[in-house]
Parts: structure tokens; C-alpha cells; sequence
């Protein structure tokens, strides 16, 4: 199983990863023939996006076998710019990884279990993204105008989670009027925006 912590939270509409990596009991069978191969029987789970927004991301890694048990883990790291680090072996049944993230972007973790006579799983992956920036809100509507009945219009940019634009009708005061939003992206970072618009 493969559970993300960070600082962060889900994206809408997304499922919270932990997806077994477990070795079939169809390998757990054969553990006592020398020449079984290290053939992956087990199918990948998911790709489960998260989006977080701190420099370290915690995997908890754990495996189930029902014969020999779980010896440790194979993992590897795909880059926003798509290069993949070098597998690292963790030799323990139970590994939890910490691993400093700088740069901003999706990336995504393959893991592999291994039991104790050497078989492997089927690679398991699981996606996150790093975000650290705040998004940006634009004024789309006039900032003068005549009638009081105004349309309020703005457009919230993000670098990774794109734009989207908002509006809600508003009835304005003579002069200026100030109104302040939070805008928020996916990974919970957020900024506060004021829009002025004079009513003439």
C-alpha cells in the first residue's frame, strides 16, 4: 500500500491513493523453486493525481505476501521534465520515504514489492503534484462605470492548474467600491485579491 502525506490536500474529484502493492499468492506458491523468474504478476493499480503544496512528501510503503512475506521495495521517481531517477532499494517490509522536493510540477512514484524468495510485483504509481504558487486574479470587467448594476467578472489564472473565470452581480454605491476575494488553487495555496470599481 502506498499512502502520501504532505502539506496539502486532494484535488476535487480525486481519489485518496493507497492502492495495494501486495505479491500475488499465485508467486507465493512457487517461492521454494530456485528457478521461478521475476515475472511482475500483479496488475497496477490506478494513477491517483494529489496535489500538495509543501517541499517534502512522506510515502508510507507496505506490501502483504501470505508465504514468505515482504522483503522491501523498488522505487523510482519520474521528473515534471520526464526524467526517471535511478530505481533505489529499500530492504525492509515496511519503508517510509521522505524525499525534498524543489522544483514545482507532477511527478510520479513507481513502486515495486519483492518477497522474501525474490519475486517481484507489478510496478505500482502513484502521481502527485507539487505547487507552491499562489494563483493570480485578473479584473475582466470595467473598473468605471455608469450604472450601478454591475457584473463583477475576473479570471483566476494558476501555472498548474490553469484558468478559470468567475462572476456575480453586484449593485454598486456612488464612487469607489472595493471588494476583496481569496482566491484558492487545488493545493491550498491562496491569495487576496481587491478589485476597485468607481460608479460615476
Amino acid at each position: 500500500m502506498i499512502t502520501v502525506k504532505g502539506r496539502g490536500k486532494l484535488a476535487e474529484g480525486t481519489a485518496a491513493p493507497g492502492q495495494p502493492v501486495a505479491i500475488s499468492t499465485q508467486v507465493a506458491l512457487n517461492d521454494l523453486d530456485p528457478d521461478f523468474d521475476r515475472r511482475p504478476l500483479d496488475p497496477p493499480p490506478p494513477v491517483d493525481p494529489v496535489r500538495l503544496s509543501g517541499e517534502q512528501v512522506t510515502f508510507d510503503l507496505s506490501g502483504f505476501d501470505a508465504t514468505s512475506g515482504i522483503a522491501g521495495f523498488h522505487w523510482r521517481l519520474k521528473n515534471p521534465n520526464a526524467s526517471v531517477t535511478d530505481w533505489v532499494n529499500q530492504i525492509a517490509p515496511v519503508v517510509t520515504l521522505r524525499i525534498e522536493i524543489q522544483t514545482e510540477g507532477i511527478y510520479e512514484l513507481e513502486v515495486q514489492s519483492e518477497d522474501a524468495a525474490g519475486h517481484l510485483s507489478e510496478s505500482s504509481r502513484t502521481a502527485f503534484v507539487i505547487d507552491r504558487t499562489a494563483p493570480t486574479a485578473v479584473l475582466e470587467s470595467a473598473a468605471v462605470v455608469t450604472d450601478p448594476n454591475y457584473e463583477l467578472i475576473y479570471t483566476i489564472d494558476d501555472a498548474i492548474d490553469g484558468s478559470r473565470q468567475l462572476s456575480e452581480q453586484l449593485v454598486l454605491a456612488l464612487g469607489v467600491n472595493l471588494f476583496t476575494r481569496v482566491v484558492t488553487d487545488a493545493a491550498g495555496n491562496n491569495r487576496v485579491a481587491i478589485f476597485s470599481i468607481s460608479l460615476e
